[in-house]
């Protein structure tokens, strides 16, 4: 019987105050988690992102903000999908009214209920596949590994240890040249896929929904 993959779910916060949305969605996770025999969670609240590419000990790493929900589909679609970097989608706080505009006074076919939405990433292809290729981020705060792709992180300051599977002196995530270090890690990684199939969402608090609808749906 072969061994089942360990899965290292890390909860970033910094005040360790984890959102409803995200509280739920562990809790269901759980409980999915359970009925599957071939995987093994192992759950962590750490302050940065740095401390959760550092807590690898097995075959992923499910690096997610304490602000964000995501579904189990998003996880267990990652591990079986066997893509090395999975990004969830979710919507940002902001709402893009040029196009709000354009709906509302055009004969444009999307649909109003999420007519201005602006996502956290830009799939390089628009196609009806699951998994697509990502051209360009705003930020990746649902985010699934595999231990070996944190090879690609490894620089002048980034070293990865083969036989522990960690980084070693790993600051390198943070770069002036990008505006924050999830785009940062975007342009280390390769073959990073989003998740359009199984949407995110961000807390009540973390996101307005303005007039344009509901954002539980990506388009």
């Amino acid at each position: 019987m072969a061994s089942p993959t360990t899965v290292v779910l890390a909860i970033i916060t910094k005040t360790e105050d984890v959102s409803l949305a995200c509280t739920t969605s562990l809790l269901r996770l759980q409980q999915h988690a359970a009925r599957r025999e071939d995987i093994v969670l192992d759950v962590h609240i750490v302050p940065e992102l740095n401390d959760a590419l550092n807590l690898v000990t097995g075959d992923y790493v499910v690096a997610i903000d304490a602000q964000c929900g995501f579904s189990p589909e998003f996880v267990f679609g990652a591990v079986d999908s066997k893509h090395p970097v999975v990004a969830g989608v979710y919507p940002l706080p902001k709402v893009d009214w040029d196009r709000v505009k354009k709906v509302l006074h055009s004969d444009s076919t999307e649909p109003l209920c999420h007519a201005g939405n602006v996502y956290n990433l830009t799939p390089a292809v628009a196609t009806m596949q699951r998994y697509l290729p990502v051209a360009k981020v705003e930020e990746l705060r649902v985010l699934a590994l595999k231990t070996s792709a944190l090879k690609d992180l490894m620089g002048p300051s980034t070293s990865y240890a083969e036989n522990t599977k960690h980084l070693v002196c790993h600051d390198a995530v943070y770069d002036d040249t990008f505006h924050n270090c999830y785009q940062t890690l975007f342009h280390k990684l390769t073959h990073v896929v989003a998740d359009v199939e199984a949407p995110c969402v961000m807390s009540a608090p973390a996101q307005f929904a303005g007039c344009v609808g509901m954002r539980g749906s990506v388009r």
